[in-house]
């Protein structure tokens, strides 16, 4: 039996693409991390519900860590020229 990636297997592999890209990771390890099933329709694969979770998660974190340093940069430039 073969199987279709659905459109949100495929739209997580261009984004695992573009992650590599803006954090210079490694894309091969993230590839081997999805994990799929057969949709309801036995005809394609879809992203599991939990890795789904675990993605989404990941991606607030680094939003997270991502204002934090624009939060302190702010703060090192207000610094530099208060003074």
């Amino acid at each position: 039996m073969s199987y279709k990636l659905s459109d949100n297997v495929i739209a997580r592999i261009a984004q695992i693409l573009q992650e590599g890209l803006l954090l210079g990771i490694d894309v091969v390890d993230l590839l081997r991390q999805i994990e799929v099933e057969v949709a309801p329709d036995g005809v394609e694969l879809n992203l599991t519900e939990p890795y789904l979770k675990r993605v989404l998660e990941h991606h607030r974190k680094l939003l997270d860590e991502a204002q934090a340093l624009q939060e302190q940069s702010q703060v090192k430039s207000n610094i530099i020229f208060e003074n």
